[in-house]
C-alpha cells in the first residue's frame, strides 16, 4: 500500500506529494490491468491499453451534446458503472488518469462533483461548452506534459482545447521528435519524483 507522508507544512509540498502518489496510481492502473483503483482518496482511472480503447481515442470527429470528444464520452459512460462500485458510497478527493484515462477523469469529475483533478499526457478533452462547465463547478485541474509528449497535442483541431494549464515535466533530453517515448507513465512517475517542491 502506498503511504503519502507529510513532511511539510507547505500546501505546495503538500500537492506535489499528492499528485506524485496520484502518479503511482495511475502508473499501477496499468501493471494491474484494471480501469479503475481507489484507494487514499484517489480515484485512479486507467489510459489506452485495449484495442477498444484506442478505437475510443480515434473518434474525435464527433462531439457530445456537451462538445465533448465522443470516443471520451463513451469510455467515460462505460467505466461510469465500475466507479462507483469501487467508490461505494464515498466520494474521492482527487480523480487521475494518464492518456485516454485522464480525459475520463476530467468527464467523470463533472458528474460526480469532485473539484480536483490530476493527468498525464492528457489529450484535449472537448470545447468551449465543456470547458464552462468544468468552470462552473469549480474544477481545479492540474495537467502534467513531460517533455514534447505528442498525446497532450491531440485532437490537433476541429475546436478542441485544454482544461487547466500544463504543468511542464522535463524529461531531460528535450529532443524533438521524442513525444510518443515522453507518453510512458513511467516517465512521468519519474519525473514527478524528482521535481523540486
Amino acid at each position: 500500500m502506498l503511504q503519502l507522508c507529510y513532511r511539510s507544512t507547505t500546501q505546495q509540498q503538500v500537492t506535489v506529494e499528492r499528485d506524485y502518489l496520484a502518479a503511482q496510481l495511475a502508473l499501477r492502473t496499468y501493471a494491474l490491468s484494471t480501469r479503475v483503483i481507489y484507494e487514499q482518496g484517489i480515484l485512479a482511472i486507467r489510459g489506452s491499453k485495449t484495442t477498444l480503447d484506442f478505437w475510443l481515442n480515434a473518434q474525435f470527429l464527433a462531439k457530445s451534446d456537451r462538445c465533448v470528444h465522443y470516443g471520451f464520452s463513451l469510455a467515460a459512460k462505460m467505466t461510469a458503472a465500475r466507479v462507483l462500485r469501487v467508490l461505494n458510497g464515498t466520494k474521492p478527493q482527487i480523480i487521475t488518469g494518464h492518456s485516454l484515462g485522464g480525459a475520463i477523469a476530467l468527464i467523470l469529475a463533472l458528474s460526480l462533483d469532485v473539484k480536483d483533478v490530476v493527468t498525464f499526457g492528457c489529450p484535449k478533452v472537448g470545447g468551449a461548452k465543456f470547458i464552462a462547465a468544468c468552470k462552473s463547478k469549480g474544477i481545479i485541474h492540474r495537467r502534467y506534459v513531460l517533455g514534447n509528449d505528442i498525446v497532450a497535442l491531440l485532437p490537433p483541431q476541429f475546436g478542441y482545447v485544454h482544461y487547466g494549464s500544463a504543468i511542464a515535466l522535463p524529461d531531460g533530453r528535450n529532443q524533438w521528435g521524442d513525444g510518443v517515448e515522453d507518453h510512458d507513465m513511467f516517465g512521468y512517475v519519474a519525473a514527478l519524483k524528482n521535481r523540486p517542491s
